[in-house]
């Protein structure tokens, strides 16, 4: 979890006219978004502008482009990644809103003052892992590692073969009682 302040937030509205995107944290309920990150989706030409807009327009925010997403995202599949992701720095959140309306206070709209959401690599986005059973090794402690293995934990503690995944149970053998 990362704090989050009001006085720490990108406000996308000012940099970019992003109603002809297709923006999926936009519900019908929703208009306007603050989070770590914001994906967009919208042809190339628009992807294009938009990027030469954003790619600089502050410090505290990064732009990848689909194609440019560093690997341990897991996140370059021709069909299923953004266009466009916005990725704040901790403890920034990225603010837009389809009728330009100005960012409200966390106080006013219920919205909590710590998050999830940004790069798992940073040790604040660690995740506690908690382990116990005749299929793990006693008295360890585990040194950090990705979700992604938990998949292929939980399947070499069960005696099931796992399905593929991006995971690689070598990461993490050390800290099971049996080989899988």
């Amino acid at each position: 979890m990362v704090n989050l302040s009001d006085q720490r937030v990108i406000n996308i509205d000012s940099f970019v006219d992003l109603s002809a995107f297709i923006i999926p944290d936009w519900s019908d309920k929703s208009t306007s978004v603050h989070a770590p990150f914001l994906n967009l989706y919208a042809p190339p030409e628009l992807v294009d502008a938009a990027y030469t807009k954003l790619h600089k327009a502050h410090p505290k925010m990064r732009v990848l482009r689909r194609g440019d997403f560093p690997t341990n995202y897991h996140f370059d599949h021709p069909q299923r990644g953004p266009d466009l992701m916005l990725l704040a720095d901790p403890g920034w959140s990225i603010y837009a809103s389809r009728d330009k309306r100005e960012p409200q206070s966390m106080a006013k709209l219920g919205r909590s003052v710590a998050t999830h959401g940004y790069e798992n690599q940073e040790q604040f986005m660690h995740a506690t892992f908690i382990a116990s059973g005749p299929a793990f090794n006693k008295k360890l402690t585990a040194t950090p590692f990705d979700n992604i293995e938990i998949y292929g934990l939980l399947a070499c503690a069960l005696k099931i073969k796992p399905s593929n995944t991006d995971g690689d149970i070598k990461n993490v053998q050390y800290l099971m009682a049996q080989d899988c």
